[in-house]
């Protein structure tokens, strides 16, 4: 079996971000860099993510695009072409067909950038879903949308695994690794021709869950914010925030989100330059409680 954790097999609207609008500014400045590999440009979603007007088109196929080589993004999207024609191609294998399996761990109801809007020569990022696709596939994990975590060949055999969770977090999430662990462990047993594969789970879909807006880099100018809200109809008392020190010493501290209608915010103002583990999770004991999320961000102070 091949686990994969947030995979963006189809693009994510992140990168188009970086090369078209930047990114923060420190002592020097990746961006020219970013937009110089193509490797970068085989990130950026190989489906129709672009609305002009109102009408929506892949990035490769739109002219004079702000600070994007058109024949970048042509050889970009020909790269995934060729892998989708030789997937094609092995699935007429039988070898092929009885190889490895691919179970693609897929994080979801966290903030994500989905679609991007061409407004006076500048492309804005935005959370809405390009038309024609499925509303139930709006969200993901924070930089790899929940539709993109998914290989083509994979659309249909509803093998993947669902878990809130934040995209840098993925695979040291507890769930995560416990189901890892079963999957492999079943692999060991006998009898394997009685062993159902992995199937989608409607309770699962329908979990409470916690969703984290956080920006990976603070400089010295921008407070920490942090945005969370709760997913589902339960409640749950208030969210909490444990922040750790990673690359220094230091203990944690936790910390209460302030409510304000449906979502929660924290701001931090005091916290010395270096990277950061952030754990969001609520006190409630209940067996419905959402499991917490984690992810990393880093102060610079310049």
């Amino acid at each position: 079996m091949l686990f994969t954790f947030g995979t963006p097999y189809r693009g994510s609207v992140k990168a188009v971000n970086f090369i078209a609008n930047g990114y923060k500014k420190l002592f020097l400045d990746f961006t020219e860099v970013l937009r110089s590999l193509p490797s970068v440009y085989q990130l950026m979603p190989i489906y129709k993510v672009v609305r002009i007007r109102e009408e929506y088109h892949r990035i490769a196929e739109v002219d004079n695009l702000p600070n994007i080589v058109k024949a970048k993004a042509e050889n970009a999207l020909a790269f995934h072409r060729e892998i989708e024609a030789a997937v094609t191609a092995n699935q007429t294998n039988a070898d092929y067909g009885q190889s490895y399996k691919i179970i693609p761990i897929v994080g979801t109801q966290q903030p994500t950038m989905q679609s991007v809007n061409l407004e006076n020569g500048q492309l804005v990022v935005n959370s809405t879903l390009p038309k024609g696709i499925d509303p139930e596939l709006g969200s993901g994990d924070g930089t790899v949308p929940y539709l993109s975590a998914i290989p083509l060949e994979l659309s249909e055999e509803y093998r993947e695994t669902y878990i809130a969770e934040r995209h840098g977090s993925l695979q040291n999430n507890p769930r995560v690794l416990q189901e890892l662990r079963d999957r492999l462990k079943a692999t060991q047993k006998k009898s394997l021709s009685e062993i159902r594969g992995p199937e989608v789970s409607p309770a699962a879909a329908e979990r409470s869950a916690i969703s984290l807006g956080l920006d990976d880099l603070y400089l010295a100018d921008e407070p920490v914010r942090l945005s969370a809200r709760l997913i589902g109809n339960q409640l749950f008392g208030g969210l909490k925030a444990e922040i750790t020190p990673v690359n220094r010493d230091g203990k944690s501290v936790n910390l209460e989100f302030q409510q304000q209608d449906q979502d929660w915010e924290l701001l931090l103002d005091d916290l010395a330059a270096g990277l950061y583990r952030v754990r969001v999770y609520t006190d409630s004991a209940s067996s419905e409680t959402p499991s917490p999320v984690q992810d990393l961000f880093e102060v610079c102070k310049g």
